[in-house]
């Protein structure tokens, strides 16, 4: 395989990462065939390229125990379902192997990744408070039930889910790129309380509980060291233990 091949296959890869975000907005369906499209890409180059190094390491040997297991406690259940969904489990290890492998080849990968991942966030979040403040998205899509903010996913209240679970990353990639820099914390913070907030229209309690929980972590861990963490931790086993 020549090298322009090569170059369009990443090319590929990339665009299709990217999009498997936005797409969230819309369709589930279309981030999954994104990922598994990703999958297939990365197999075929591993083929190609004999990308040995990403099969040959204790994660995705690990991963393997754990999927085989998984597939053999679906047969016992008899469950084609659950066999079926147990079997594309595997799609998860190609994936982060496809992004690992993106990384090596392009360091301004999770630069690119970011802007996309917070794009798709302050779109998530205008179109919430629209919502919220006059009934309808910025699509007309009605706020069937006036307590919850449902955005673009109308009917499906999904909305704080998708933002908690995807929030660390965001954060995470934030701090990553900004080299932990206390001063663009600051600049971040009004953008995390919108965030936050909008979370809490959408009235879903797991989400609320998942996006504070994770906050109060990240904070806390922000600004204590870890020894006197452990200190603290110590003289709270000694009081529990002398009551």
């Amino acid at each position: 395989m020549n090298i322009s091949i090569r170059n369009n296959l990443l090319i590929k890869i990339q665009t299709l990462l990217f999009l498997s975000i936005p797409f969230l907005l819309f369709a589930r369906f279309f981030a999954d065939l994104f990922l598994v499209t990703i999958c297939i890409i990365f197999i075929f180059q591993s083929y190609n390229y004999r990308l040995n190094k990403y099969y040959n390491n204790f994660y995705f040997k690990f991963f393997l125990v754990f999927w085989f297991y998984l597939i053999t406690r679906s047969i016992f259940t008899k469950d084609i379902d659950s066999i079926i969904s147990s079997f594309g489990y595997i799609r998860f290890a190609l994936f982060s192997m496809a992004v690992w492998y993106l990384l090596d080849i392009d360091k301004k990968l999770l630069n690119k990744f970011f802007k996309i991942l917070f794009i798709t966030f302050v779109i998530y979040i205008i179109d919430g408070y629209i919502q919220s403040i006059f009934g309808k998205d910025i699509f007309f899509i009605k706020n069937i039930d006036p307590m919850r903010v449902t955005a673009f996913f109308g009917k499906e209240q999904v909305l704080g889910s998708y933002l908690s679970r995807l929030s660390p990353l965001l954060i995470g990639l934030f701090f990553l790129i900004k080299k932990k820099n206390l001063r663009n914390f600051f600049i971040f913070t009004p953008f995390l309380f919108f965030f936050s907030f909008i979370i809490v229209l959408t009235g879903e309690r797991t989400a609320i509980f998942f996006n504070f929980f994770f906050f109060f972590l990240f904070i806390f861990f922000l600004y204590f060291h870890f020894l006197f963490i452990l200190r603290i931790f110590c003289i709270f086993i000694f009081i529990l233990q002398n009551n």
